[in-house]
């Protein structure tokens, strides 16, 4: 797992409106872990906390995404952890 690709993933997130449109339209953790490691990203929760919180990023920053178990849902989704 990685830091870095925390990083990537949270400024994908940010600034490619396709991809976050993707990855938002995934539904469950299964699901959006599937597409997190079909995009080959690669880290835990612990990492995306990090990565955020040194890109100086609150969740509302990233439209409320955020992490259950080791997958980041987005606020009020519905989805549940696996």
């Amino acid at each position: 797992m990685s830091l870095s690709s925390a990083k990537e993933f949270v400024g994908r997130l940010q600034h490619d409106a396709e991809f976050r449109r993707e990855f938002l339209a995934s539904k469950g953790t299964n699901s959006r872990d599937a597409f997190l490691t079909d995009m080959g990203f690669d880290f835990n929760k612990e990492e995306y906390n990090q990565a955020r919180k040194e890109l100086g990023l609150s969740p509302a920053d990233l439209g409320d995404v955020f992490m259950q178990g080791r997958v980041p849902l987005a606020a009020g989704c519905g989805c549940q952890e696996a």
